[in-house]
């Protein structure tokens, strides 16, 4: 196959070399479109009957004869023409620049022709002379030209656009423009067309462009196609259609060389003529005139002409350059080079890098000497310092016969340098090809029948210098078996017919007699009138390839042999992947018949699309290239129904007597089903590891030395580790906490005994984290029912520890709280007899008297002692909280005092409070509880004294930073910063500090509920706490509370406090304390009241019933041994209904209201209650003012 697939390229290569046409027969288009500008003259243009003509449409239509190619030319406005093109209704379009962003889209042909680019003005303004000096002016162009892209890249951008020359000549006509841009030819075309060629002035050249021919990108086949086509029209033929449309030049190149110095003989002659008497003055000025004519013909010429020229006098000054010679030089103005020295500015180094003399220049001795001169391989220097190779002839400027300069014409040679250079290196890679593939050439002409070898077709054939090369020599070298057969093919079909040589067939060499196969292909050439005229060929010796057939076809049949008896697929294939034999298994499961597949090429038609190239070329073609094959390797085909199979393929390379490849045998297993349970097999393993994966519990296997075997992800998570081969083949045991360890030794050996078993032990991960962990454990067996390791399942039980020891503790903090509310009843009514006799006594001792002080200060360490209960209340989570909108920092400043005598007077305290009011919504004797647990905590971090800090601010919390918290939304926050300079704590404290009971203090001096108290009330006010801490560097709480917008009532203003009201009505009294009781009466009985006693319920309905005439109102403890005052009054007043009463309880209200003591509209007063209260409720209620 490789060395057909070379013979192939090398001989296609090859006639492309030998001549353009073959390749233009070989895989050519019937037709092609074109489009191409409408209006650019004399390229392309309609005449006055709008039929279409100039220069390219006789150069297609030449091109149309040459190839055999329709060619459908369609002119249009270039807009359109490029628009249309890009859509691809064109195959080529012509008449185009290459530009950057065309070449984006477009491949180019070479250029086929230069021009140049003005800037044209009306005759009465002045000062343009380059790109810049257009600035300012409304310029006319065409849509869609290059010219707009240089005008923009020039800062030109007051663009007036037409659709065609034409028209931009018709508007300066109408002088409606005064200032257009175009390409010159089309341009003084329509000048002289429309007679107003005199009326405008031409600038010097703006720029210059290539015309190209050019095809969609990628499109590279169809524009070698169209190049090679014009390479047949010879340049005589091109000039003889340019001529038609343009005109014979004025002048030749030859001419141009000698110009110049005709011109400065012409200037001699007219100031001789100025000598001449005024009698010849007429005469003068006519030899004058025609001077000034024939001066603007060669400025003309020298202006339009692409070749540069310049003038140097015999110093090597330059005296004059044409714009060609500018833009071949990167110069904008003549003037950076006239007046110069011309060698040292562009030709001052040789090729070679060496310096180039102005002695040795023959530019410059041209001028001294008066020698013409003319140089190929020498190079310019443009004015950016870039080198170019050029061609250039040299012509002395002679006067009176003594050279006084010369004038230079030369031209940019490096495109025919690249192309010489690369159709050198075209005819070596020629050469080398034909002799490594063995491709003979040779020209037979047609007309005497006479034709020429090259030496490799010599060797092929045996021929000598003497053979006879005509068509009957030819003739006589085919094997008589095959010459009858071959010559008249070649009489009737290629010569007869047209059509191309191609035939294998057998030679007798004429050297040695010996026979060989050769394979030779022909092309016929044909003159301008289409005769054929000679054949240009290929013969390439195939022998060893027929030789390959042979063997192929002897292994084709053994291995049939093989293959028939076998349910194996089986199937040979040739070099090229061709199928020359297969068995019947393989027909039977793809379902094809042999005459079907036979010949056909096997990746075709039986691997899927998908996959391939890749086994074509990374197997087939690497194996034919190597000689090396994969034993063994799966891909799947396609059977004819579309269903895909699976092949496992055994594979060996077959070879002929010689050792070469001829193909490559395979014999395969369809193994699809068994791919589908491999498959399903794998599932079932990945879904049940993706079970065990995302079991919440460990799973593990352990073997019997209790090393590890398997783990899931949660039990490596509770290892503390990233993967299993950390741990795989390592006993677990290690981790075990010490006083578990042996139980769980034991555990392992009671399951290898059978038995299975539960452990519930405490684990360190390998990172330190403590686990408390809970185990179940059963042998696994194998299939002999063998145990062959534990399998266990393992919870984490850390959490459900943790919440059983804060149900104990919350179980004691119930049993706590049951105690306080006790307490705080009892405490209650012991407060109640203090302040109440305390009232007493302080009213009845004079204003003056020295002991009301120490009756005052009675009085306010039971108004402590009353705050005290409501501590006791909290705690057990027995007092509810009142929040009502208080200002932090009023709160502070009022406890800061207190605060300085709490903390002592070794530790500098100090607030800092924001600016204003900081609103929140709170319960301010709460907020004054959390500062003063966190004080009391800061003063015992810091025994030997310290620094102790209350600042407070208010800040916005954005959503992140409050989700982060724990806070609610985003907003407004009051922040409370209480810091000290105390002993700090370590992470593990900082992380259990709010837990209940977790203190770091001696044991006897802290319970452990502070922070947690500070905890549980900032929860309740919907904020949130942190601490910072470190080791020997005091810690910092913040509290955070959301600010409240409502605006702070004001504290209202304490009313002048009225004496009590007494009565002479009768109360029964009910009260199973005996202190308060008494203290009661004499209250009462002191306000003019009659007061019957009772000592509990029982006693208390007892007393009515003796007395319900006289009793106007009940005052009974509601809660009392036996019969509680409730109950009490509820039998009253079905003795009498509408009896009033007023209750006095020792709990808290809301626990009085929560458990449905009493309904809401009973009234009832709570100890320790003051005097002044306790009598006004009595009047009130009394008297029916208050409920």
């Amino acid at each position: 196959m490789k060395d057909r697939l070379a013979f192939v390229i090398f001989f296609c290569f090859s006639f492309f070399l030998l001549h353009p046409a073959i390749t233009l027969a070989a895989a050519r288009p019937q037709v092609i479109k074109i489009v191409m500008d409408n209006n650019y003259p004399p390229y392309v243009f309609l005449n006055s009957e709008g039929k279409l003509q100039g220069i390219l449409v006789d150069q297609w239509k030449l091109w149309e004869r040459r190839t055999g190619i329709r060619a459908e030319i369609s002119a249009m406005d270039w807009g359109e023409g490029l628009r249309r093109m890009k859509a691809g209704e064109f195959d080529v379009i012509d008449t185009i620049f290459k530009t950057e962003e065309r070449a984006r889209w477009l491949d180019f042909s070479g250029a086929y022709d230069r021009l140049e680019g003005s800037a044209f003005f009306d005759k009465q303004v002045s000062g343009i002379s380059g790109a810049a000096s257009l600035k300012g002016f409304v310029v006319a162009v065409k849509a869609g030209d290059a010219a707009i892209d240089f005008l923009k890249k020039h800062g030109v951008d007051r663009l007036l656009l037409f659709n065609s020359y034409e028209e931009i000549i018709q508007a300066a006509k109408e002088h409606k423009v005064t200032v257009f841009v175009l390409d010159n030819p089309p341009a003084h075309y329509y000048l002289h067309k429309f007679g107003i060629h005199d009326h405008y002035k031409q600038s010097p050249s703006l720029y210059s462009g290539e015309l190209h021919r050019a095809v969609k990108k990628g499109n590279r086949e169809l524009l070698k196609v169209v190049e090679d086509g014009f390479g047949l029209i010879t340049s005589e033929e091109l000039g003889k259609i340019e001529n038609t449309w343009s005109g014979s030049p004025l002048v030749n190149r030859k001419q141009l060389r000698y110009f110049l110095g005709i011109a400065g003989g012409l200037c001699l002659l007219v100031l001789a003529l100025f000598t001449w008497n005024r009698a010849l003055n007429r005469k003068v000025e006519k030899r004058t005139a025609e001077l000034k004519t024939s001066e603007e013909r060669v400025s003309l010429l020298l202006n339009s002409i692409a070749e540069g020229i310049y003038g140097v006098d015999f110093q090597g000054n330059c005296t004059f350059c044409n714009p060609a010679a500018l833009r071949l030089l990167g110069y904008e103005r003549s003037e950076d080079i006239v007046g110069k020295k011309v060698h040292r500015l562009i030709h001052h180094t040789k090729p070679d890098g060496a310096h180039y003399h102005a002695k040795d220049c023959r530019i410059y001795c041209s001028s001294c000497e008066g020698k013409a001169a003319h140089a190929e391989d020498e190079v310019f220097w443009r004015s950016d310092g870039t080198s170019f190779p050029v061609e250039y002839w040299a012509q002395p400027i002679m006067r009176n016969g003594v050279p006084i300069g010369a004038v230079a014409a030369f031209v940019d040679i490096s495109e025919r340098k690249h192309t010489a250079e690369a159709l050198r290196e075209s005819e070596r890679f020629l050469r080398q090809t034909q002799s490594v593939a063995e491709l003979g050439t040779y020209v037979l002409s047609l007309s005497t029948g006479a034709w020429v070898s090259s030496d490799i077709l010599d060797r092929i054939f045996g021929l000598d210098t003497q053979f006879a090369r005509t068509v009957e020599g030819w003739a006589s070298l085919v094997h008589p078996e095959d010459r009858r057969m071959i010559v008249e093919y070649f009489t009737n079909e290629v010569v007869g017919k047209g059509r191309r040589f191609d035939r294998e067939y057998r030679i007798i060499r004429n050297s040695d007699r010996s026979e060989r196969w050769v394979h030779g292909l022909g092309e016929l050439e044909y003159n301008g009138q289409g005769k054929p005229v000679r054949v240009i060929g290929i013969v390439q010796d195939i022998t060893g390839r027929k030789q390959a057939e042979e063997d192929l076809r002897a292994s084709e049949r053994r291995f049939r042999e093989v293959l028939e008896n076998v349910t194996l697929m089986g199937v040979m294939l040739d070099i090229d992947g061709r199928i020359i034999l297969c068995n019947d298994y393989l027909l039977s499961v793809t379902g094809w018949k042999r005459e079907e597949v036979l010949h056909r090429n096997w990746f075709e038609l039986f691997l899927p699309p998908d996959v391939r190239s890749e086994i074509e070329h990374a197997v087939f073609i690497k194996s034919i290239q190597t000689g090396q094959v994969p034993v063994h390797y799966e891909n799947p085909i396609s059977t004819r129904q579309g269903e895909r199979r699976l092949i496992a393929w055994s594979n060996t390379i077959v070879r002929d007597k010689s050792g070469a490849v001829t193909g490559i045998a395979s014999i395969g297993e369809d193994i699809t089903e068994r791919k589908r349970m491999e498959e399903a097999l794998m599932r079932s393993e990945t879904l049940l590891q993706t079970i065990i994966d995302t079991e919440p519990d460990c799973v593990k296997m352990i073997d019997a030395e209790g090393n590890l075997i398997m783990m899931n992800r949660a039990g490596l998570e509770m290892l503390q580790v990233d993967e299993l081969d950390q741990v795989k083949g390592h006993s677990v045991c290690p981790l075990v906490a010490s006083e578990y360890r042996q139980a769980f030794t034991d555990l392992t050996a009671r399951i290898f005994q059978g038995q299975s078993g539960t452990l519930l032990f405490e684990m360190i991960g390998l990172k330190g984290r403590h686990l408390w962990l809970e185990t179940r454990a059963v042998p696994f067996r194998n299939e002999k029912n063998e145990i062959i390791a534990l399998l266990g399942i393992t919870r984490d039980i850390t959490e459900r520890r943790k919440l059983e020891e804060q149900l104990r503790q919350s179980q004691k903090m119930e049993s706590v709280g049951t105690l306080a509310g006790g307490v705080a009843h009892d405490f209650n009514n012991i407060l109640t007899a203090i302040t109440g006799y305390g009232h007493l006594t302080l009213m009845k001792m004079a204003p003056d008297d020295p002991g009301r002080m120490n009756i005052q200060h009675i009085l306010e360490a039971a108004d402590r002692a009353a705050h005290l209960t409501k501590d006791l209340l909290m705690f057990s989570r027995k007092q509810p909280i009142h929040k009502l909108p208080v200002d932090l920092n009023e709160g502070i400043q009022k406890l800061s005092k207190f605060l300085a005598r709490v903390i002592g007077e070794d530790i500098a305290f100090k607030t800092t409070l924001s600016g204003g009011a900081i609103p929140v919504l709170a319960d301010a004797y709460q907020i004054d509880q959390v500062l003063m647990n966190l004080v009391t905590n800061a003063r015992d971090a810091m025994p030997k004294g310290g620094a102790f800090t209350i600042t407070t601010e208010q800040v916005w919390l954005n959503e992140s930073f409050t989700f982060s918290r724990g806070l609610g939304m985003s907003g407004k926050y009051a922040v409370i910063s209480v810091s000290d300079t105390g002993q700090g704590m370590d992470e593990e404290t900082r992380q259990r500090v709010f837990e209940p009971f977790f203190t770091t203090k001696e044991v006897g001096k802290g319970t452990g509920l502070g922070l947690s108290v500070v905890y549980g009330i900032v929860q309740q006010h919907e904020g949130q706490v942190t601490v910072y801490s470190e080791p020997g560097h005091g810690t910092t709480f913040r509290i955070y509370l959301p600010v409240n917008e409502t605006n702070l009532s004001p504290e209202p203003a304490a009313a002048a406090e009225e004496p009590p009201i007494g009565g002479t009505e009768t109360i029964l009294l009910a009260e199973d304390d005996r202190s308060v009781r008494e203290m009661t009466v004499l209250l009462l009985e002191d306000f003019g009241y009659a007061v019957i006693t009772a000592v509990d319920g029982e006693d208390a309905v007892k007393k009515f019933s003796e007395n319900r005439d006289r009793v106007e109102l009940l005052l009974f403890d509601l809660i009392m041994p036996g019969k509680s005052g409730k109950d009490a009054y509820d039998e009253i007043r079905l003795m009498r209904p509408g009896i009033k009463v007023i209750f006095a309880s020792g709990y808290d209200p809301d626990m009085v209201r929560q458990k449905a003591l009493l309904e809401q509209h009973v009234p009832v007063v709570y100890k320790p209650v003051p005097m002044a209260v306790l009598l006004k409720k009595i009047r009130g209620v009394l008297d029916g003012s208050e409920a």
